[in-house]
């Protein structure tokens, strides 16, 4: 069997330019051109290794869900106590929510988009599933009150809340629906631990 010349790039790092001009941009405002001018490729490299631009989107949400999601929410609660590693997360989420060139998290971007496209949909929900079980591990690992939400619940209500700042934020450009929605949220949390020392930090 006769094998083609071998590629003179790294497709993984291909990919990551082409995650990072989605997640700047969105799936609608990315051209093809936009991609090749990011790459360095041409159209016919882009289309023999990834597909189109829809596979593309699709491979870059992957690359999104399977390198940054677990940096910036799995390793950070296998690292600290619970309630440490949460505020960590949240103040990342807030750092990030107005800081480039890309903000905020790039499958509420995607999903702000998705139109009746159920394989880009299964990528977008897979790894904002994962997040949400993340959160839920960490919380359910606090000492809550018997009438707190369960720790689904809350882990519902954060995840809710980060993408809704990190969208309003892409549009003002400001942390400040971040910064006060998020600490909301913390002091709210405080309030359904059953010990006098809970998420004490706030975001400065």
């Amino acid at each position: 069997m006769t094998r083609g010349p071998a590629k003179s790039f790294d497709p993984d790092k291909v990919l990551d330019k082409v995650m990072l001009e989605f997640w700047k941009k969105g799936y609608a405002a990315t051209s093809i051109g936009a991609l090749r001018e990011a790459t360095g490729l041409g159209a016919k490299s882009l289309y023999d290794t990834y597909g189109g631009k829809r596979e593309l989107f699709i491979a870059s949400l992957e690359r999104y869900g399977t390198i940054v999601v677990p940096r910036e929410f799995d390793k950070v609660i296998a690292s600290h106590p619970p309630a440490v590693a949460l505020i960590r997360i949240l103040e990342k989420m807030v750092r990030v929510s107005a800081k480039g060139p890309a903000r905020g998290c790039m499958l509420g971007v995607a999903a702000a988009e998705v139109d009746r496209d159920p394989e880009v949909s299964a990528a977008i929900t897979k790894y904002l599933d994962h997040m949400q079980a993340a959160l839920t591990g960490a919380i359910a690992n606090m000492p809550l009150k018997e009438d707190a939400p369960l720790p689904a619940e809350l882990a519902s209500m954060l995840m809710t809340l980060l993408q809704g700042v990190h969208l309003i934020s892409r549009v003002d450009g400001s942390e400040k629906h971040a910064r006060s929605s998020i600490d909301a949220a913390r002091r709210f949390i405080n309030d359904c631990i059953g010990v006098p020392r809970g998420i004490t930090e706030s975001f400065s």
